[in-house]
């Protein structure tokens, strides 16, 4: 496959060098909230364009997925925005960005959900990364309609021989507070643990 366009500058996440990522992966959550079980596997597919304007990283995440709470079949489209910029004092490297995302759930035929954050990330040599951020909620179908959380997500970035895929495992990441009045509902949604498989386009 040949390059079609230049890539962004050389990042600790390969993702973030490349115009256009797709993404695929699955995910099971098992959760307990006021004393009740909830199982949820969910098939993720997801584009992120990026672009890189004067030293500032702008992404555009367009993620769908395919839920099964319970049992239960829910599909949900999530849009994220982030802009980030690398800095450095002395020789310590962070990168601090802003972020806002929507949700649309098929199951409420709403836009239910609403987040927005800001965070530092704090890369260590070429393959860890610690993600720390601050992040407030609104959902109108949770118990909690507003949820302000704080939590930190270790990232362990691997090489796969393919040079075009890599396979990412993210650490489970941490949030205070928040309960739910649907079975099938997380009251917060913090960055979430995954293994997926990306493809670049270059």
């Amino acid at each position: 496959m040949k390059p079609i366009l230049k890539p962004h500058r050389r990042d600790i996440n390969e993702n973030n060098e490349h115009y256009l990522v797709f993404s695929a992966g699955y995910e099971y959550l098992h959760t307990v909230q006021n004393g009740r079980k909830t199982i949820e596997n969910r098939i993720i597919a997801q584009a992120t364009p990026r672009v890189l304007f004067a030293g500032v990283l702008l992404s555009d995440r367009n993620r769908t997925e395919f839920r099964w709470v319970n049992g239960v079949y829910d599909f949900r489209y999530r849009n994220k925005v982030v802009i980030s910029d690398r800095l450095q004092a002395g020789t310590v490297r962070f990168t601090p960005y802003a972020s806002g995302e929507l949700y649309y759930d098929r199951n409420h035929n709403s836009w239910n959900q609403n987040q927005y954050g800001f965070g530092v990330q704090f890369p260590y040599k070429k393959r860890l990364m610690l993600d720390t951020y601050l992040l407030h909620q609104n959902c109108t179908s949770c118990s909690q309609n507003s949820v302000n959380m704080i939590g930190a997500t270790l990232n362990l970035f691997l090489d796969s021989p393919n040079s075009y895929l890599r396979q990412r495992s993210t650490a489970r990441s941490v949030a205070v507070r928040g309960t739910s009045s649907q079975p099938d509902e997380k009251a917060f949604s913090p960055p979430d643990p995954k293994r997926e498989t990306t493809v670049f386009l270059r």
